[in-house]
């Protein structure tokens, strides 16, 4: 098969010239230059926030980073930093880094291993599995504050040839 800028993809030299055997008409990919606004705007990424990064899969990161069980790694996807842990039954999970107490980052490293996550600000524990764990002092908290026992938010996670 041969490839001619004007005539587009030559399927078969010796086809007659109106055959759609003869050739696959031109198709422009995207050749014009790009708008520069694309780099800067605040709408443009709000619009691409919204139509796509939402959308799609996304890449967080490799299986061989949570080997073990407390083994962690996080990233930053748009404004929200996501936390990736192997549990204790062996699950991969992902949770939004946050506290569910006073919305407080659990993790500041990029890559470790704990057992349990700990918030910095009240020592509220998390396992693994993002349940919570344990409350400091749970009797100074309202009831209808913990009464729910909340726990991380879970995030959908899969893996793919890991």
């Amino acid at each position: 098969m041969a490839y001619n800028f004007r005539d587009g993809w030559i399927v078969n030299p010796d086809a007659p010239a109106d055959s759609l055997e003869a050739k696959v008409p031109y198709v422009d990919n995207g050749t014009a230059r790009i708008d520069a606004e694309r780099f800067y705007s605040r709408e443009w990424v709000a619009r691409e926030w919204e139509r796509l990064w939402t959308r799609v899969w996304l890449i967080a990161g490799v299986v061989s980073d949570v080997q073990e069980p407390g083994d962690y790694f996080t990233f930053d996807l748009g404004r929200e930093n996501i936390l990736v842990t192997r549990t204790d039954s062996g699950d991969i999970k992902a949770f939004y880094n946050v506290c569910q107490h006073r919305g407080k980052r659990l993790i500041s490293n990029e890559l470790g291993s704990v057992p349990r996550f700990t918030c910095a600000f009240h020592s509220w524990q998390y396992a693994l599995d993002g349940s919570l764990e344990r409350i400091t002092d749970e009797d100074t908290f309202r009831p209808e504050v913990i009464c729910h026992r909340p726990g991380l938010r879970e995030i959908r996670c899969e893996t793919q040839a890991g």
